[in-house]
């Protein structure tokens, strides 16, 4: 392990470690996901601090962030649903197609938008997420890991 990752790893721990002391779950999601991409590198987080200590503080981020993750993703296949509808509806009551043939073109719509928005999304999440970060995060944690691939973020 480097100097850098040493000094950012302390840093998420104890912005870890002030998020639960301030109730700050944003930062609290923030630290506990890049720590927990750090022990998927196989990079030691327990140098600074006892396992015991903060692993359950970093399940509980974790799970804040699957939690975003999942709200995003039902957010955005509601929104897929209501442009396959919109697309069903004027089949139907526009160019008089039957109930089943309107059907197909919600489905057909729904698969397209799906398809279409899937590589997208992941992209579009991040950068929402970022921007709730910024608003919530310390700034001096914001730049910790900022330079790398944005689909590397995607836990």
């Amino acid at each position: 392990m480097n100097n850098k990752d040493k000094e950012n790893i302390f840093a998420l721990l104890s912005g870890l470690k002030m998020a639960e002391i301030n109730n700050n779950v944003v930062q609290k999601e923030f630290c506990a996901a890049l720590l927990y991409k750090y022990q998927q590198e196989n990079i030691d987080i327990y140098e600074f601090v006892g396992k015991n200590e903060i692993e359950e503080s970093i399940n509980e981020g974790v799970a804040l962030f699957v939690k975003r993750k999942r709200k995003y993703f039902i957010k955005k296949t509601i929104f897929n649903m209501f442009t396959g509808m919109s697309a069903g509806l004027f089949a139907h009551l526009y160019l008089r197609l039957s109930i089943a043939k309107s059907l197909m073109v919600f489905l057909v719509a729904f698969l397209i938008d799906t398809f279409i928005k899937l590589k997208v999304s992941k992209i579009v999440f991040v950068s929402e997420t970022r921007k709730e970060y910024s608003k919530f995060v310390d700034n001096k944690l914001l730049h910790i890991r900022e330079s790398e691939d944005v689909s590397k973020l995607w836990i």
